[in-house]
């Protein structure tokens, strides 16, 4: 099985952005509905 890739917050023109792999993505959406806060996500290639 591969490591999940994460490189953390990374400053874009002045907008925090998480680089995360699918599998990380699943994981932080997943984490934020069973502790019941928001979250958002944006998908782009």
């Amino acid at each position: 099985m591969e490591e999940m890739k994460d490189s953390g917050k990374q400053n874009i023109v002045g907008v925090l952005i998480d680089g995360v792999d699918y599998e990380g993505a699943v994981g932080r959406v997943t984490s934020a509905a069973l502790e019941g806060r928001p979250y958002s996500v944006s998908a782009l290639a």
